[in-house]
This record gives C-alpha cells, sequence and structure tokens, in this order.
C-alpha cells in the first residue's frame, strides 16, 4: 500500500527465515498473515472488505505496518431465514475454462435467540500457462561441474527432458471450502535440494524437530524450524471535542510486548559430499561430520524480546455539513525474525572480519504524516475525497542474497530508511439516478533516503562492493509512480426487470520487482527488473427480477499480457503475468423465508 515495498525475497525457507508481509490480512477479528506472505482467503458470502491505509500499529499490532485488509463476513441472523446459490462458467484465451459455485444457508434455531449461518464453495480456475518440452545436459562450465567434478562432466550424465510434465495449461487453481457461525443474543518444515552424490543427513542432536528422521539420501539439505511469536498488548484512544460538532482531536496508543522465538535446525551436507573434499571417498552415514553445516537452532537461544508504544493522533475539522478535512499523525511497525545459524561471510569476500550476517534482526517502523479531505458537492451528487502524505519507514527489514560476497545461504538484516510521498484522490458522480461514473488514483515517489556506507574503519578506504542498502534515491520496489481506475456503470428498467452495464480501465505503471541491486543473473543482468506499465479494459451487463440475476462479463477485453511481478530465485528470470481475456456468465439465486 502507497508504494511500501521492497520485493520479496522467495528463500525456499522463507516460513522460517522471512520478513513478515507488512500489510495485515483479517478475515473478521482472526489474523491471516504468516512470514513472507499473507493467507489467500477465499470471498464468499462477504459483508464487505475493508481496506485501511498505514500504518494501522496502534488498533492492529504488528503487521499492520503499511496497512490492513479485512474480510468481514456476514453474520448469523436469528429472525430471517435465508439462502443463496451463485453459480458460474467462463473462457480463457489461451487457456482451460473455469467453473464456480457457492452456496449459503441462514437458520434460526432459537428464535430471537440463537442462529447458525454457513456456506460452502468449490471454484475451478482453468490454466492459461504452457509448459514448452525442453531438454538439458550439462556442460564442464557448469558451476556444479566445476565445484564437485573437476571440470569433467560425471559419467552417465546424460541428457534430461521435461517430458513426463510438459503440458498445456499447467497452472489450474482449485478453492474448495466451508464456513459456519454460531450467533448468540504454528510451524513448517521443508527439505529440498537432490543428488546421489551426497551422503543423507539428519538433525542433530538436542535439536526440537518435526522430522527427528534420518532424511533420504537425495536431500542435500533442510530446514527443520518452529517459529513464532507472542503479541500481549494494551489499546486506548480517546476523543476530544475542542469545539463542539467542529473540531475533534483523537489520541490514541498502544503498549506492546513481543517475543520472538525459533527451534529446530538447519542442515547442510555440502562438507559431506562423496567427491570434491573427500577424494572418493564417502563419510559415514548419515552425515555428522562438524563440516557438515549442521546448526542446532535450540543452541542459540533464539529468544529476543522487542516492547515500546506505537501511537496516532488526528484532528478533524467539519468546515461545513458536506466538507471534512484532517490531520493524522501515525506509527505502525512489523515483527522481526531470526536468520539462518549457518549464515557466513567468505574468506574471499572483502567483507571478511568486517561484517558477519546478524542471527536476529530487529522490527522495523513506519511513521506518517497526512493531511485528507472529505467533501460532497451539488447536492450530495459529487464525492471527492483525497489526501496528502509523507511515510518515513526506518530500519526496513531487506533481504540479501550475494554468494560471493556473504555466502550461499541468504539472510534478512535492517537497512535504509525510505521516505515515500504521495497523493491520492477519489471522485465519484452520480450523473442520473441510475448513471454513476467512479474514477481513483495515485501518485507515489518513494527514494532511500538514509543508507549505510561502506567503509573499512581501520582505513578509511571505501569498501569496493555494491551497497546492498541502496544509493540515495533510489525507490522502493512494486511501487508504481502512479495507479487508476475508471468506472461507468448504468442501472435501468426493462419493463419488470432490472438491468445495468458497466465499462472500466485500469492503468498501472511500471516499477521494478525488488530493492536487491547486488544479486545478478547468470549472465550478469541485475534482478531488479523493470516490470512496464499496462492498461486492462472489463466490461459486463446483467439483469434482474426478483430472486434471479443473471450477468454476462469481460475481463482483460484487450487480452493486454501485464507482468504483474518478475523474480529469479530459481536461477532464471520467472514473470508472473495476469489472467488473459476471459468471458464469463454468472447466475444468482437468493430467498428469504419468514421473518
Amino acid at each position: 500500500m502507497r508504494g511500501l515495498a521492497t520485493g520479496s525475497g522467495l528463500v525456499p525457507g522463507s516460513g522460517g527465515v522471512g520478513s513478515f508481509p507488512n500489510v495485515a490480512v483479517y478475515l473478521d477479528e482472526q489474523s491471516a498473515q504468516l512470514p513472507d506472505r499473507n493467507l489467500d482467503v477465499y470471498a464468499a458470502d462477504l459483508e464487505r472488505i475493508e481496506v485501511l491505509e498505514g500504518p494501522q500499529g496502534t488498533l492492529f499490532g504488528a503487521g499492520a505496518q503499511a496497512g490492513v485488509v479485512r474480510y468481514i463476513t456476514n453474520k448469523p441472523k436469528i429472525d430471517v431465514t435465508e439462502g443463496s446459490v451463485n453459480a458460474g462458467y467462463a473462457i480463457t484465451a489461451h487457456g482451460d475454462p473455469s467453473t464456480n459455485v457457492d452456496a449459503m444457508i441462514n437458520v434460526p434455531l432459537i428464535d430471537n435467540t440463537l442462529a447458525l449461518r454457513g456456506v460452502i464453495y468449490n471454484e475451478s480456475r482453468g490454466g492459461y500457462i504452457n509448459n514448452i518440452p525442453g531438454t538439458f545436459s550439462r556442460e564442464p562450465t557448469d558451476r556444479v561441474v566445476t565445484n564437485y567434478f573437476g571440470g569433467a562432466v560425471p559419467p552417465n550424465s546424460g541428457s534430461i527432458n521435461n517430458n513426463s510434465v510438459a503440458a498445456n495449461a499447467i497452472n489450474p487453481v482449485v478453492y474448495k471450502g466451508m464456513r459456519g457461525k454460531l450467533h448468540h443474543s504454528r510451524a513448517g518444515r521443508l527439505a529440498y535440494g537432490t543428488s546421489p552424490i551426497f551422503a543423507p543427513v539428519a538433525p542433530p542432536p538436542g535439536a526440537t524437530s518435526n522430522n527427528p528422521n534420518v532424511r533420504p539420501s537425495g536431500d542435500t539439505f533442510f530446514d527443520d524450524i518452529t517459529r513464532g511469536y507472542k503479541q500481549k498488548a494494551a489499546f486506548g484512544s480517546v476523543d476530544f471535542d475542542v469545539i463542539p460538532k467542529k473540531l475533534t482531536l483523537t489520541l490514541g496508543t498502544r503498549y506492546y510486548r513481543i517475543e520472538n522465538f525459533e527451534t529446530g535446525s538447519d542442515i547442510g551436507s555440502f562438507g559431506c559430499e562423496i567427491y570434491g573434499p573427500y577424494n572418493g571417498i564417502a563419510p559415514p552415514s548419515p552425515c555428522t561430520l562438524p563440516e557438515s553445516f549442521g546448526y542446532n537452532l535450540n543452541a542459540k537461544n533464539l529468544d529476543k524480546t522487542y516492547s515500546g508504544f506505537k501511537s496516532r493522533a488526528n484532528l478533524t475539522w467539519h468546515v461545513t455539513e458536506d466538507a471534512m478535512v484532517y490531520y493524522t499523525w501515525s506509527q505502525g511497525f512489523r515483527p522481526g525474525g531470526f536468520n539462518r545459524a549457518a549464515a557466513f561471510i567468505l574468506t574471499s569476500s572483502p567483507l571478511y572480519g568486517l561484517f558477519t550476517p546478524p542471527l536476529a534482526y530487529a522490527p522495523d517502523t513506519l511513521t506518517n504524516n497526512e493531511l485528507g479531505w472529505k467533501t460532497e458537492w451539488l447536492g450530495r451528487r459529487v464525492q471527492w475525497n483525497g489526501a496528502v502524505y509523507q511515510e518515513d519507514w526506518h530500519g526496513t527489514q531487506i533481504y540479501i542474497f550475494d554468494p560471493g560476497v556473504t555466502g550461499g545461504l541468504a539472510f534478512t538484516t535492517n537497512g535504509p530508511n525510505y521516505r515515500v510521498r504521495g497523493v491520492e484522490t477519489s471522485l465519484v458522480t452520480r450523473v442520473t439516478q441510475g448513471l454513476t461514473v467512479t474514477a481513483s488514483g495515485a501518485w507515489n515517489s518513494s527514494e532511500v533516503v538514509k543508507t549505510l556506507s561502506l567503509v573499512n574503519p581501520a582505513t578509511g578506504q571505501p569498501i569496493n562492493i555494491l551497497n546492498p542498502f541502496g544509493a540515495r534515491g533510489s525507490p522502493l520496489a512494486q511501487s508504481p509512480p502512479f495507479m487508476g481506475n475508471i468506472r461507468i456503470r448504468d442501472e435501468f428498467p426493462i419493463g419488470e426487470y432490472k438491468a445495468f452495464w458497466q465499462v472500466g480501465a485500469n492503468r498501472q505503471g511500471g516499477s521494478y520487482a525488488t530493492t536487491d541491486r547486488i544479486t545478478q543473473t547468470l549472465q550478469g543482468v541485475p534482478v531488479a527488473f523493470y516490470d512496464p506499465g499496462f492498461t486492462t479494459y472489463d466490461a459486463s451487463l446483467g439483469v434482474a427480477k426478483g430472486s434471479w440475476t443473471a450477468q454476462l462479463y469481460g475481463e482483460n477485453l484487450t487480452d493486454t499480457r501485464a507482468i504483474l511481478f518478475s523474480s529469479y530465485t530459481e536461477w532464471v528470470k520467472a514473470n508472473t503475468i495476469n489472467r488473459p481475456r476471459t468471458l464469463g456468465l454468472r447466475f444468482s439465486y437468493k430467498f428469504t423465508g419468514n421473518k
């Protein structure tokens, strides 16, 4: 939100070592936030979706640094029986069709006292990405061949192919679930990496393990980590009418105490490979040698507590009955975390002896200053809102992966300070009784305002590496300078039917995928890819009568290929693209019994 993003490192073990998102997602009152991601909440039987721009640390605590998205579900009604069914079918250009169905029932169990509301859903979104057939052969210049086989491709290293998995539309998504409500008046494990040339590995003695067994011989390293945090807080807020019905001052603060903890182990068998340093002699199995890079996280006592206050102040002036201006000062933060204990600096690195990857990283903080307005004009047929703001992000948690300088494991640390200045506005115009035009736009400018200098303290000379914290003036990631949309909707009667049509457009400017300016592709290109801007168009029309509604819709009508995100986590550039042109049909039926 408001351009506050550095880009995700998408480390394979991000559940154990990654930062929390700085936008919190809530399903009603329950947080859906996890390290490096939020849960993908399926939107069914919702009353509304709230988008609260940040920081919201005073009310929602850690993780609501840049804002909050709240899915508010419909609550059981104690005085009415009602239900609904929604079904749809859609086709996607160059892809497979999609189907969806969901149903809701609300039943009073005890008149005016107790009610049950349930919803069930099943949606299948057809894939649209093709896995093209290909082959791969080892070359003497491959890094693994050079490092472990002396530049000679091992025997029996023939070409491999993806014939068994090559197919069209390989990215389908299926959502299935149910939810029930009754109304009256941690942990993760990850194993990855394969080769027959490494000895099996196991967690070290004394480590808390989700899987205490020796891993299969093909597993070269793994993270077996339990991570969590406990947050205790007390919140208070007071409103004071400086001038009754004209000028109101609101003050709020939150005392928080967060305990971060982590147990388990991270293991690698890179010191136990049969080839290389052991000259073809296999080490014991399982691999338990000191060189095996095995770390017992329990022995590191990874337990840190952070506490303090985050506050908010708001001054609201009702200039007239149809115009209000306000000033807000607010603070936000997100939890810290821990890195792999195995992170280290290579002896050949310019940073050797000067820097060590931190075992823990602290919370980062955000301070917002905002001046806004909410107004209505022409007999409340025109609504114009907006805000001008500056947000200061201090000690930003950033991800670093630079094998030639900081070793082969990624880590997170507190880095530079950023500043975001922006303007956002929205306009709603009721042209006629049924015709409405809605438009909104946001302009953001972000930059590094304080970075760390890389200077050898002994000599006073600059260290000859790229600054991982970015140069002054460099922007944040996934932060387009402009985002905007416009919607035109007309509702009108046709005999006994209620009809509507709607057209819309969305525009998003270009942005960089990450703030990482040091990691490069194998071809020497920085991974801070520039993802160009794009515009998409959609339209819909529908008709309703009584309990029935039917709707035709089209999304991405011009079949635009928009890059939503790009990364280089698997040693190849991967673009996440939007869904191609989709045309669909939706039906809805609702019924209400006696109250």
